[in-house]
C-alpha cells in the first residue's frame, strides 16, 4: 500500500476516535472492541469501517474471497485501539508511528498462511506427491518438532495464559502438534485470512483426493473399500452385531469391518502409473481458478467426484446412482432421449466393434432402467454382482477416456457434437 493510502487510512481512524468512540454505553450499531487491553465501543461504525475496508480491497490487490469483511474490520479495531493507547495528540503530532505501527501490522495479518491436513486411507512411499496445489507428504519427527518448537516461541513471546497454568497450557498445546507424526498429511499455502485459508484447503484437499480415489480404481477392486478422506470425515470401524433364536438355542456373531479395508498405496510405480493416465492434466487444472477453467474441465472434475463418491457408499443402490450421474454429468443432453442417447455414445466411445456396441448398448439401457425403479421408489431387484462390477468398469473406462481425451474438448457441446459427427461413420 502506498504511503498516500496509509495517511487516509491514518486520518480516518483519527476521525474515529475523536467523534465515534463511547466506553460506557452500548446503543444498537455500536461495534464492541476489545484489543490491546482496553474495551470500548465504536458508533455508527458500519459506514466508516465500510469506507476504510474499500481502502484494503482496492489498493492492495486483496481479493475480497482470501480476506473476510469481519477480519479486516478486526485489523481496523486494532489501529483504533493502538491510537487511544499512545494517544490521540501524539498521533495526530507524530503519525508516523501509526504509520509505521500499520506497516507491522499489514505485513503480518496479509502474509501466506501454511494449512496442514491430516488424511485418512493414504499410504505414501514415496517422499511427496505434488497435485494442484496441494503438497501430500508423511510428517516425520523433526517436521512435527519444528511446527512444535514454532508454535511454543509464539506462546512464550505473547502471554496467552494464566500464570499458574502457563507451563502446562504450553505442553498441551505442543502434544496438539505432535499429534501429526507419523501422519500423511496435505500442505497448501495461501494468502488469506486463518478461517478462510482452512475452508479453501479443506475444499481443495478433497478435490484432489476425488482424483486419487478415482485413480485408486486402477490398483483395487470395489470390495477392498480404499477409499480417502479428510482425517474424521471418514467413518471406519467394527460393527457388531448380535443374533439369537427367542430360546437361546443358537446365535450368531458378527464383527464386519466398515469403512476401508485397504489403504491406498502410491510408491514410484502407482505414481508412474497415475501419471500415464493423466495425472499431470489433471494437476495442472487444480492449480487454476475455478473461474479459469473452460466447461468441460469443469464438467471433468464433477464426473471425477461423482466417480469417487461411489465408493464411500455403503448402500449398492447409492453406488448405482452415483455411477449414474457420471454418465449423465459427461453426455445427458437436452431434448435427446436420455437413457438411448447415453447408451449409444458409451458404446461409442469405448468400443469400435459394431456388435460389441450393439450388445453394449443394451446393457446401459437396462442399467437405466433399474436407476428409474431406485428413483421412483420402485423395490426392483438390484443388477448382479458380475453386472454391477461390468458397469463399475465402464464408467471408470468413460471418465478415463475423458481425462485422457480433456485437451481435445472446450465445452461439453463440443464433446457432444464430435460424438454426434462419429454417427455419420
Amino acid at each position: 500500500m502506498i504511503d498516500s493510502k496509509i495517511d487516509e487510512i491514518i486520518n480516518k481512524i483519527l476521525y474515529i476516535c475523536e467523534n465515534s468512540i463511547i466506553y460506557d454505553e452500548y446503543l444498537e450499531n455500536h461495534r464492541h472492541v476489545s484489543a490491546k487491553g482496553i474495551e470500548f465501543y465504536v458508533a455508527n461504525y458500519n459506514e466508516q469501517y465500510n469506507e476504510i475496508l474499500s481502502y484494503f480491497y482496492r489498493e492492495n490487490n486483496i481479493d475480497r474471497k482470501y480476506f473476510s469483511k469481519e477480519y479486516i474490520f478486526d485489523i481496523i479495531d486494532i489501529l483504533i485501539a493502538e491510537t487511544l493507547v499512545l494517544g490521540i495528540c501524539i498521533i495526530k503530532n507524530y503519525p508516523k508511528i501509526l504509520k509505521s505501527k500499520f506497516k507491522r501490522l499489514f505485513n503480518e495479518k496479509f502474509q501466506e498462511v501454511m494449512v496442514y491436513i491430516p488424511i485418512y486411507g493414504l499410504n505414501l512411499e514415496i517422499n511427496e506427491i505434488k497435485i494442484g496445489n496441494v503438497e501430500i507428504k508423511n510428517m516425520d519427527a523433526d517436521a512435527v518438532n519444528l511446527l512444535a518448537d514454532n508454535l511454543e516461541r509464539l506462546l512464550r513471546k505473547n502471554r496467552f495464559f494464566k500464570p499458574e497454568n502457563y507451563e502446562e497450557e504450553i505442553d498441551r498445546y505442543r502434544g496438539y502438534v505432535l499429534n501429526f507424526e507419523n501422519k500423511t498429511v496435505a500442505i497448501i499455502s495461501l494468502r488469506a485470512d486463518e478461517k478462510t485459508a482452512i475452508k479453501i484447503a479443506e475444499e481443495e484437499t478433497l478435490t484432489v483426493l476425488d482424483v486419487l480415489q478415482f485413480y485408486s480404481y486402477l490398483f483395487y477392486h470395489r470390495d477392498l473399500n480404499a477409499y480417502l478422506g479428510i482425517e474424521g470425515g471418514v467413518a471406519r470401524g467394527f460393527n457388531n452385531i448380535i443374533a439369537h433364536k427367542s430360546d437361546f438355542s443358537d446365535y450368531n456373531l458378527t464383527d464386519r469391518l466398515i469403512g476401508a479395508k485397504h489403504l491406498f498405496t502410491i510408491s514410484e510405480e502407482e505414481l508412474e502409473k497415475m501419471e500415464k493416465f493423466g495425472l499431470i492434466k489433471l494437476s495442472d487444472i487444480l492449480k487454476r481458478q475455478l473461474n479459469t477453467l473452460n466447461d468441460f474441465q469443469k464438467k471433468l472434475l464433477i464426473g471425477i467426484h461423482w466417480f469417487s463418491a461411489f465408493r464411500t457408499q455403503n448402500l449398492v443402490e447409492n453406488q448405482f446412482i452415483s455411477l449414474m450421474v457420471v454418465l449423465e454429468i459427461f453426455l445427458s443432453v437436452r431434448g435427446e432421449p436420455v437413457s438411448n442417447y447415453i447408451a449409444e455414445n458409451v458404446a461409442r466411445i469405448l468400443y469400435s466393434d459394431f456388435e460389441e456396441r450393439k450388445k453394449i448398448k443394451i446393457k446401459i439401457k437396462k442399467f437405466y432402467r433399474k436407476r428409474s425403479d431406485i428413483v421412483h421408489g420402485r423395490p426392483e431387484e438390484m443388477p448382479e454382482e458380475k453386472d454391477f462390477d461390468e458397469f463399475e468398469c465402464l464408467v471408470f473406462n468413460l471418465t478415463k477416456w475423458m481425462v485422457l481425451n480433456m485437451d481435445k474438448f472446450g465445452s461439453k457441446k463440443e464433446l457432444i457434437d464430435y460424438l454426434d459427427d462419429k454417427r455419420l461413420y
